[in-house]
């Protein structure tokens, strides 16, 4: 069962992040806060910079240049090289 989705958050309390909240490579997330009546509304992006981003390349058998209708060039998609 997936934890449940954090809507409030009181003044004075931390809200930790966990791992499997920010797996991508970029994560946005937009804060609202209500002050004195009024609502505040910030994004922040938190990077995730772990040593498990895999560097990904895609090669051609062909090459990067070829004839249309001619051939049938192998894409192949690389990890970490």
């Amino acid at each position: 069962m997936a934890d449940p989705i954090v809507e409030w958050v009181p003044s004075g309390d931390t809200y930790r992040l966990k791992y499997e909240e920010a797996t991508a490579k970029n994560n946005r997330f937009k804060v609202a806060i209500v002050y004195d009546g009024n609502v505040i509304t910030r994004e922040i992006n938190i990077q995730n910079l772990s040593n498990n981003v895999h560097n990904l390349s895609i090669v051609s058998n062909s090459g990067v240049k070829f004839y249309h209708d001619i051939g049938h060039p192998t894409l192949t998609c690389l990890v970490d090289g």
